[in-house]
């Protein structure tokens, strides 16, 4: 099972690019995270965005910016031990409250997402949340968005290539076989064709044995 997603097209000349500004179900609750009360640790799995660190500023938060897309670019074709391995040096150590992970898990191949999965478990602390956005279309853009919070309510999908490739497809049933550590804790389907998703990081106990369930599971 490939890590990383490739098999990149041109989009036909003929199709617009959709409007950069979307609704978003979803991102009232993540900044209601971010607002609670103490500093709230953030990990952002997107690349540095000024507009972003602008508007977080307002909270009493710390920004962890880990741009894990270039990690995944690099160990393209390489084992899932490999791939843990570079998230693990590109993860910054600590507890986090939230991880922005945006639509990185587009981008991975399953066992890239569960590797994933097992570095953000190590990482997350319980009941911490993590905002994810997953494509219902069959094929998206050769590369994430980069985006942008615009308001409570908005997202600005930035930096289009006008390329494509195939999308992996996942689905909640998927999430859950391939992230363990987590469990479904919202679910929104957008107009656009985009499913938000907050996971929820779960008890340590819990979530540590359906682990280890899961680990038996896979080598049957």
């Amino acid at each position: 099972m490939p890590l990383l997603r490739t098999g990149r097209s041109a989009v036909p000349p003929d199709v617009e690019s959709a409007p950069p500004d979307r609704h978003s179900l979803a991102l009232a609750e993540v900044l209601r995270t971010v607002a609670a009360p103490g500093k709230t640790q953030i990990l952002d799995l997107g690349p540095a965005n000024g507009a972003n660190v602008a508007y977080l500023s307002r909270y009493a938060c710390t920004l962890h910016i880990a741009d894990l897309y270039r990690t995944v670019g690099a160990a393209d074709g390489e084992n899932e031990e490999v791939l843990e391995r570079a998230f693990d040096r590109q993860i910054p150590q600590g507890t986090f409250d939230l991880v922005l992970a945006w639509d990185l898990f587009d981008y991975l191949g399953r066992t890239g997402l569960q590797a994933l999965g097992r570095q953000l478990a190590q990482r997350t602390a319980p009941g911490g949340l993590l905002f994810a956005l997953v494509s219902f279309h069959p094929r998206i853009p050769d590369r994430p968005h980069r985006f942008q919070i615009v308001d409570p309510e908005t997202l600005r999908y930035g930096d289009p290539s006008g390329l494509e490739r195939p999308a992996p497809g996942y689905r909640e049933p998927d999430l859950i076989r391939l992230m363990p550590g987590f469990e479904v804790g919202g679910s929104y389907l957008l107009r656009h064709g985009v499913q938000e998703y907050l996971l929820t990081r779960r008890q340590r106990a819990a979530a540590d044995g359906d682990e280890a369930e899961q680990d038996v599971s896979d080598r049957v």
